[in-house]
């Protein structure tokens, strides 16, 4: 059963090691894009700051989601260490060749990899929602001495923007997963599967966004940052919405279809 498998994942992730070394660098970049937000509010606003996207001004700060902008920002940074996280773990079963242990206690293939796949999209929400919770917290520290009003965040408006936030950044993260996870089946390889995802999203999708932005904003590095914005001035939420539910469907189908069909020993 997927409940069988999903249990059995979760007791390799489950450790605390485990949780602390993925959960850190995920809350590390949560908080220097809050920290950024707040610092570049008075003089960077409207300005862009590469990976961290546009500075937000005093005025986008007191809205009632400005306490989860930080984690907006970082939004590309965690979508990478979620890459990672579904590749590394996909990909050492085929290195250590366990996958066959596996396929032997769980000959369903279909199964196993759902069972995996679900356990890897539920820890990559635990550790997104421990980088909210301490993004909202840190910004609540910030604010009175950038002279931000927090009037609009603690109100009924901003527990739901804190909601939206987090559904929009969670979704967008497991996406990013996905597309780490069905590199690391084509590829089986977790090192060559990080360095192609984090050359192409992170790097070549740069490139051609200067020289065909039409093209660019289709990509998945940005339009999974916009999908984890609620949307932006090139790429509205609806549209962000569709793509980032193709690329995770084309992501997802292409992983169970391979994985199903190949034989491990190929």
């Amino acid at each position: 059963m997927i409940k069988r498998i999903f249990t059995s994942e979760w007791i390799k992730l489950g450790r605390p090691g485990t949780i602390l070394g993925w959960m850190g660098p995920v809350v590390w970049f949560a908080l220097m894009g809050t920290y950024f937000n707040f610092s570049d509010a008075a003089e960077q606003a409207g300005q862009f700051r590469g990976p961290f996207g546009i500075a937000p001004g005093p005025e986008q700060l007191a809205a009632p989601d400005g306490w989860v902008i930080g984690i907006h920002s970082s939004a590309s940074f965690i979508g990478l260490i979620a890459l990672a996280l579904f590749a590394t773990n996909i990909a050492r079963e085929y290195e250590k060749g366990t996958i066959r242990i596996l396929l032997v206690a769980e000959p369903r293939r279909l199964k196993l990899m759902a069972g995996k796949l679900l356990a890897l999209a539920s820890f990559a929400l635990l550790i997104c929602a421990g980088a909210t919770v301490l993004t909202m917290g840190m910004s609540l520290a910030l604010a009175p001495g950038e002279g931000v009003v927090t009037d609009a965040w603690l109100t009924g408006q901003g527990a739901l923007e804190v909601l939206k936030g987090f559904v929009n950044i969670g979704l967008a993260t497991i996406v990013w997963g996905l597309i780490g996870g069905v590199l690391a089946i084509l590829l089986r390889s977790a090192a060559i599967s990080i360095s192609i995802g984090v050359g192409f999203l992170f790097i070549f999708e740069i490139l051609i966004g200067q020289f065909a932005p039409d093209i660019g904003n289709r990509l998945p590095a940005t339009i999974l940052g916009a999908f984890a914005a609620g949307g932006t001035p090139t790429i509205d939420y609806a549209m962000a919405m569709i793509m980032t539910a193709v690329y995770g469907i084309a992501s997802l189908g292409v992983s169970l279809a391979v994985f199903i069909r190949r034989d491990v020993t190929d």
